[in-house]
């Protein structure tokens, strides 16, 4: 088998290293499609952990996707699942355009959850914006602090490079 053919493989090794995702895959073992509502429920871990560790499972094939509801990689039904990235890009792309377009205004987490659902987002909808939050901060792209969440003067100035 050439190197490449492994990087599957390799990737799914590490993604089992973590114990959380070994019990998202014990308890999905049966092969019943369910939610990540429902695994978070199950296995007593708040709902962003849980769909955290699901894109992760789904990035290395461990989980598919049956089908999804709401905006960005949110993730309704799986069965033995995935998400999509692109929908995750979508929604985080969204979230750092409005906080650009709002700069230099700062938003709460709610707020900003509540700017992205129009104010009636359910509950994926809501899971969606903390993950891109989640994820634009590791990409230095966020300040996420305890109360407000703002774009990095790096986020800001490329916004400026790219409207010129």
């Amino acid at each position: 088998m050439a190197q490449n053919d492994r990087s599957g493989e390799t990737a799914l090794l590490i993604a089992l290293r973590h114990p959380l995702r070994r019990r998202i895959l014990r308890v999905m073992a049966d092969g019943e499609p369910t939610s990540p509502n429902r695994l978070s429920a199950t296995l007593r871990k708040p709902l962003s952990n849980v769909s955290y560790h699901l894109r992760v499972l789904a990035h290395c094939s461990a989980v598919t996707l049956v089908t999804t509801k709401g905006i960005g990689g949110a993730m309704n039904q799986i069965g033995g699942s995935t998400t999509t990235w692109a929908e995750d890009e979508t929604v985080e792309s969204a979230v750092l355009r409005q906080l650009l377009d709002l700069h230099p205004a700062r938003l709460t987490l709610d707020e900003l959850t509540r700017e992205m659902g129009g104010g009636h987002g359910g509950f994926a909808e809501c899971d969606a914006v903390q993950r891109a939050v989640r994820d634009l901060a590791a990409a230095g792209l966020l300040h996420k602090g305890e109360e407000f969440v703002a774009p990095t003067r790096a986020a800001v100035r490329f916004s400026e490079l790219l409207d010129r």
